[in-house]
């Protein structure tokens, strides 16, 4: 895998560059690190090949072919974060989306509904709306809702895992600090019991609002970005009446959305300060970990592999902190093997599924071992989609190759119990 490129820009510096006529130095150093490109190295897949057909004028863009090239962008910001002039192609795509319809994948109406609804009536809705879309059918499929979400049935959860915990403790000074929790849809309504043992890792001791709302990412992709001002407006709100010194998620892409909530609102206003203020407080689970995590306690023997989500890896640069809180709970001389994207990519795996397998294949099944004798042990992520990507594709190996590894989220390396790995 590639090493994570160290370019330091401003949200500012790459605004300016994006609305200038044109910035792409067409150097093609975006192209080792697109996932889409590494699985198709066809050029209109490449970033530059994307940035060249939406800047083009002479390019007549409503065609099946640029659409289909546009929707090929996982948005996981690779070629932003890399870019030697600062071009921005995942924000030019975003800007794209919300200016021209024709771009989008689904209908805006569906965040509409979502947000309006809210997560438990929005889930509703989407389960009898699915029997007339074939989209919302592919989404139901795709996505296993558990039966009882964690925010309305938090009492059912602080009585799941009692006395689990027993391969770390959490300093003292991440106690006396006002923690909020941030879980996410994902770990409210399809990985609750993740949500749950992060809790219980503070012994509960923190703040669980059960009226937040969705992070905004999934419309901020899609480019529908006064429907990800909406979410981020709601969930700001609810953090101003509590002033926590730290709002603590479990899912490196919530995470990397929150440190962007700012650039959804003007500099001036009062929202972008207190956004701002929000974003400095995020802190994704490894990241709490790393610089909490008193001691380990038991260590696990044999080797394990580590997922590293795309937005921890570009978004917050925090991939540094999974691997140090991972090799925290093995024994000196096991192996531990890193990953890279998953191909999930919220929607892009619906719109683009023979894409999104091969990028699965080509980072995370070939290096595991899924299609030799050479296994890795279990995977351990820190992102709600690329686990559910994971779970879905290893158990679909699993039946296919007779074996596959198993995944899970970061935090059941640290707890024991019967549905964690043996260690």
């Amino acid at each position: 895998m590639p090493p994570t490129p160290k370019v330091s820009k401003t949200k500012k510096d790459t605004h300016d560059k994006n609305t200038s006529k044109d910035t792409c130095a067409r150097c093609g150093a975006c192209l080792s690190f697109c996932p889409v490109y590494q699985s198709h190295p066809i050029e209109r897949f490449s970033p530059r090949g994307k940035y060249f057909l939406l800047r083009s004028a002479s390019i007549k863009k409503r065609q099946r072919l640029i659409k289909e090239t546009i929707a090929a962008c996982l948005q996981c910001g690779a070629c932003s974060r890399l870019c030697p002039s600062g071009t921005d192609v995942a924000d030019i795509i975003r800007a794209e989306r919300d200016r021209v319809a024709y771009f989008r994948s689904f209908p805006y109406s569906l965040f509409d509904i979502w947000e309006k609804l809210g997560q438990e009536r929005g889930i509703k809705a989407v389960s009898f709306l699915e029997k007339i879309s074939a989209l919302l059918r592919d989404f139901q499929n795709a996505v296993p809702l558990a039966k009882a979400p964690f925010l309305s049935n938090l009492n059912l959860y602080i009585h799941s895992f009692p006395g689990t915990i027993s391969r770390c403790k959490v300093d003292e000074r991440a106690k006396r600090a006002k923690v909020l929790l941030f879980c996410g849809c994902m770990q409210n309504h399809v990985f609750p019991d993740t949500a749950a043992k992060i809790a219980a890792i503070l012994d509960w001791e923190l703040e669980i609002p059960e009226n937040q709302v969705c992070c905004g990412l999934p419309a901020y992709s899609q480019g529908a970005m006064s429907r990800a001002r909406s979410f981020a407006k709601k969930n700001l709100d609810i953090f101003l009446n509590r002033q926590a010194d730290i709002i603590l998620t479990g899912c490196a892409s919530c995470a990397y959305m929150i440190k962007s909530w700012p650039s959804l609102f003007g500099i001036q206003t009062p929202t972008y300060k207190h956004a701002t203020k929000i974003a400095t407080r995020v802190m994704e689970f490894s990241q709490f970990m790393a610089r909490y995590q008193a001691n380990t306690g038991a260590r696990k023997n044999g080797s394990i592999a580590i997922q590293i989500p795309c937005h921890q890896r570009y978004g917050l640069d925090s991939e540094r902190s999974l691997i140090t809180v991972a090799q925290r709970f093995l024994l000196p001389d096991q192996p531990l093997t890193t990953l890279g994207c998953c191909g999930l990519g919220g929607t892009f795996s619906l719109f683009n599924p023979d894409i999104s397998k091969n990028i699965f294949e080509q980072n995370i099944a070939s290096k595991t071992g899924c299609f030799t004798l050479e296994k890795t042990g279990p995977v351990f992520t820190t992102c709600s989609g690329c686990l559910l990507r994971l779970r879905h594709a290893f158990e679909t190996l699993a039946k296919e190759e007779d074996s596959a590894p198993r995944a899970y989220h970061l935090v059941d390396l640290m707890v024991h119990n019967k549905e964690n790995p043996k260690g």
